[in-house]
């Protein structure tokens, strides 16, 4: 299987579940109304565009609502420093 076609298939495992889809589509009416807080920051996401954030440890667990940003960003920040 090319890899391509593997990073399809885990995406499609990760975004595409029926548990993603539904607890997605219970968020949604509270982020819209602007009274979701961001699950990394803690700041209210405007409604709008918004991510279902996923643990960081475990990436099949979801952990809520985030700022597409902040979510997007995470794995850049969680990287730790090979430096000493």
């Amino acid at each position: 299987m090319a890899s391509t076609d593997l990073r399809k298939k885990l995406q499609n495992r990760k975004y595409g579940g029926a548990a993603h889809k539904s607890l997605r589509r219970a968020l949604d009416p509270i982020v819209q109304a602007g009274l979701a807080e961001c699950v990394r920051c803690g700041e209210l996401i405007a409604p709008g565009a918004w991510d279902l954030g996923h643990d960081d440890v475990n990436p099949h667990l979801h952990s809520g609502p985030e700022h597409i940003q902040c979510n997007r960003g995470a794995p850049h920040r969680n990287v730790t420093s090979r430096r000493w």
